[in-house]
């Protein structure tokens, strides 16, 4: 597997899935192709594929070689696209104690090129990993890693007016990063409210796509969004500072 080579100026998604049929991704090439051209049109200049690796995608050789073979068929066809971003193969891990994956050195997980890893957050119904999440965050900073964990907005929709749960991830050392639609509106008001929350509160690190079909992976919406929000400080949030390796 090979990296494909940008330009310097863009934004950097830390958090789409765009591997055709190996998720809850796009699940033909068509889509993979619409998608890969969305975040190129929306000014993504490094885009980090993470798939799944949770209970319903466990970790095992057959998969690892699966996504490796979906990957590969990504950069080809990501050739064929004007000004395709950086393409780099990465993983989100939903941190299940006892499972192989989270015994694992963390450093298995971290995104290509940065000392960090994307941690599974909340989601709009209770899963396995959840007690997970804050014992993972202590695993992957005592190995000298960043965590990063997903959508913590998505707290609201199970304990609305939560603020527990931010403020122990950021006491441990995590970093926060807000999906794109949540702070658009298209996850409803509740969780909206709070990824708004976590921004004027200074805890968000970082705003990706979460893309899981076309429409999602253009970043210039919820650019805009930030920007009349927040005004020129809402770059950081978008274009890789936070992903720098400390």
């Amino acid at each position: 597997m090979t990296e494909r080579a940008a330009g310097s100026n863009g934004w950097v998604d830390c958090h789409a899935h765009l591997l055709a049929g190996v998720d809850d991704g796009p699940q033909t090439e068509d889509a993979s192709v619409r998608m890969l051209e969305d975040s190129a049109a929306g000014g993504t200049r490094t885009l980090f594929v993470t798939s799944h690796v949770d209970e319903r995608f466990p970790w095992s050789a057959q998969r690892r070689d699966a996504l490796s073979r979906a990957f590969d068929r990504l950069l080809e066809l990501g050739d064929k696209v004007p000004e395709c971003p950086q393409l780099r193969m990465a993983y989100e891990l939903a941190p299940r104690p006892e499972t192989e994956e989270f015994r694992a050195d963390p450093a298995h997980w971290r995104l290509p090129g940065t000392d960090v890893v994307l941690v599974d957050g909340p989601d709009d119904i209770p899963m396995e990993h959840d007690p997970g999440i804050l014992e993972y965050v202590k695993r992957v900073t005592a190995a000298g890693l960043r965590p990063v964990v997903a959508h913590p907005e998505r707290r609201a929709f199970l304990f609305p007016g939560d603020r527990d749960f931010a403020d122990a991830l950021k006491a441990n050392g995590a970093l926060l990063q807000v999906d794109s639609g949540a702070l658009l509106g298209f996850d409803g008001p509740a969780v909206a409210a709070e990824a708004h929350r976590l921004i004027d509160e200074g805890l968000v690190d970082l705003v990706a796509s979460d893309a899981h079909e076309p429409g999602e992976a253009d970043l210039r919406s919820v650019y805009d969004h930030l920007y009349r929000h927040l005004g020129p400080g809402s770059e950081a949030l978008l274009n890789g500072t936070a992903l720098e390796e400390r």
